[in-house]
């Protein structure tokens, strides 16, 4: 993402607040526009995603707010790009494939630079 490209939206759902808004600064410092949302079910009324945006969806929660929301992304008509981090105990691997690749993996930890590249590269 660089400042010739328009910029990126991301959606940032659930998870730690004090990461979110974290993640937010490091993401708009990457051109990226961003919206945090701290529950699942007010990103869903309020779900206005396109096909190029990202959803950085946390899955450490273990809450069925966070399935509800990873579940509605994938049969919504326009379908972003997800992102999803979870810890080691997850069931979920980064070498899953998921719908073309639109979905992608990261096992907490994940290093700043590594949430980047991601991001980049999941578009």
């Amino acid at each position: 993402m660089n400042a010739t490209h328009p910029s990126h939206m991301v959606y940032i759902v659930g998870g730690d607040p004090d990461l979110s808004l974290s993640t937010k600064f490091l993401l708009e410092s990457r051109n990226c526009s961003v919206r945090v949302f701290s529950a699942g079910e007010e990103f869903i009324s309020d779900y206005i995603c396109r096909e190029t945006d990202t959803v950085l969806l946390d899955l450490n929660q273990n809450t069925p707010d966070a399935f509800r929301v990873f579940n509605h992304l994938i049969f919504a008509e326009r379908r972003p790009c997800i992102l999803i981090t979870a810890d080691q105990r997850t069931t979920l691997k980064p070498d899953d494939k998921f719908f073309g690749e639109r979905i992608r993996v990261l096992i907490h930890p994940v290093a700043p630079y590594d949430l980047v590249e991601a991001i980049e590269l999941i578009n």
